[in-house]
């Protein structure tokens, strides 16, 4: 399926930070990298250990995005973006 352009765009950003391909998964877990998609549209995001230090601000263009699992990361800071997304119901930033 394809997805929107603005999400498409936002997780270009992200295997660019990354530097590597966040496959599509058909479930989402804490401990996988991989991005879950319902009728064209992101619906949650897991990045495992992927060495991010910061969420770029393009993560608002994933309006439809429920969970976002960002476990072992060494994250400085969460961006304000983060609370637009109108449906996030899970954010995990754990180690």
């Amino acid at each position: 399926m394809n997805i929107r352009e603005r999400e498409r765009e936002a997780l270009e950003i992200l295997e660019a930070q990354i530097e590597g391909t966040i496959p599509e998964i058909s479930e989402l877990e804490r401990y996988k990298l991989g991005f879950c998609m319902l009728d064209g549209h992101i619906t949650g995001l897991s990045l495992f250990s992927c060495g991010l230090s910061y969420i770029p601000k393009t993560i608002e263009s994933l309006s439809f995005i429920k969970e976002i699992y960002l476990r072992g990361n060494i994250l400085s800071s969460i961006p304000d973006e983060l609370c637009s997304l109108p449906v996030l119901q899970i954010l995990d930033i754990s180690e």
